[in-house]
């Protein structure tokens, strides 16, 4: 298993088509009511990402518009498709090595200590191999964190999401909160 963060942002799928003209889009596949990419992220997007030229992008990920004090920026924390959908190939860790190295493989956190800085206004999500439950203990003093996000390491995709949360190699683990009562 590795384990990433689980931000308290709202989802966000970004597309990258091969012209570079880009669309985000919500877990349910509609587009966002309360987010759009302005000029200024797109442009971003473009200057901080090795976008190579031809290819489609689906990039997971979330937007941190949550939270009163929360900096409205993008994190991304896995990659679907970079030229073609990566179904049953490659698995979650090669799937992390060519998000890191789309995001130009960075190593500075951000401000906060929550997560790679890509460029001001997009983040990486971290992955941690070991001392999940420390992690998790982090949520507890932020409420930009919820939780953590377990994963298998040799996971794949293998379908298209037409199942809301059904997948068997994804465990989601969230502080207690008044939406997340045990």
């Amino acid at each position: 298993w590795i384990a990433q963060r689980k931000f308290n942002d709202t989802r966000n799928l970004l597309h990258v088509e091969p012209g570079h003209q880009m669309s985000v889009w919500s877990r349910h596949g509609q587009a966002h009511k309360r987010f759009f990419l302005s000029n200024a992220m797109r442009q971003e997007i473009l200057a901080s990402l090795r976008l190579e030229a031809g290819l489609e992008y689906w990039i997971d990920g979330g937007v941190m518009n949550k939270t009163k004090d929360g900096p409205n920026c993008l994190v991304f924390f896995d990659i679907l498709q970079a030229g073609r959908y990566f179904f049953d190939s490659p698995d979650q860790m090669r799937r992390l090595e060519i998000l890191h190295d789309l995001c130009g493989n960075p190593t500075v956190k951000t401000d906060n200590g929550l997560a790679l800085k890509v460029s001001e206004n997009i983040w990486l999500a971290e992955t941690f191999t070991e001392g999940f439950v420390e992690r998790f203990q982090e949520a507890e003093s932020t409420d930009m964190i919820e939780g953590l996000v377990l994963r298998r390491r040799d996971s794949t995709l293998d379908n298209f999401g037409k199942v809301e949360y059904e997948v068997d190699w994804q465990i989601r683990c969230r502080k207690p909160n008044t939406n997340y009562n045990f």
